[in-house]
């Protein structure tokens, strides 16, 4: 719920409105009160001031019990939806956790991965460029060339 929603206008005072906790607003920000919890309002086309009691301007506004005893209306359906709202939220960020997790857990496997394979690359590196006497290993001996004869799988004497 945005903060302008919380506020309602006060009749009679244009660009003035009034919340369910009791804070004055003009279009200049929220209004202070004095000891006596009385805010300062000003009526542009008049040019007359007052000191009203925040309890008074919430009274204008509609948001206490009228003189006939009837209460002021519930905020139930509103809070009903922003419990629903929070509860749907709530249960996204779960999702969204989960799925961090997850992704973490894949990219410490792959770091690992990738570690190992770094660690075989350089052996093998280290293997192709070094020559086998450098550590102490004789060179394997060269096979000699021979040719070998061609063998013929279409002819009769395989059978």
């Amino acid at each position: 719920m945005s903060d302008e929603a919380a506020y309602l206008p006060i009749p009679g005072w244009p660009g003035y409105r009034v919340s369910r906790r009791g804070q004055v607003r003009s279009e200049y920000g929220v209004l202070t009160c004095d000891s006596k919890g009385r805010v300062r309002l000003r009526n542009k086309a008049t040019r007359r001031q007052s000191l009203f009691f925040t309890g008074e301007l919430m009274g204008l506004a509609g948001l206490l019990a009228d003189s006939s005893g009837s209460p002021a209306p519930e905020p139930a359906d509103e809070l009903l939806a922003l419990r629903r709202e929070r509860d749907a939220l709530e249960r996204h960020v779960a999702g969204l956790r989960e799925e961090l997790e997850n992704a973490s857990d894949t990219i410490a496997r792959g770091r690992k991965l990738n570690g190992h394979l770094l660690a075989l690359v350089r052996k093998r590196q280290t293997d192709d460029a070094s020559p086998a006497r450098k550590r102490g290993r004789k060179p394997a001996p060269e096979a000699p060339d021979v040719e070998m004869p061609a063998l013929d799988f279409d002819s009769e004497e395989l059978s």
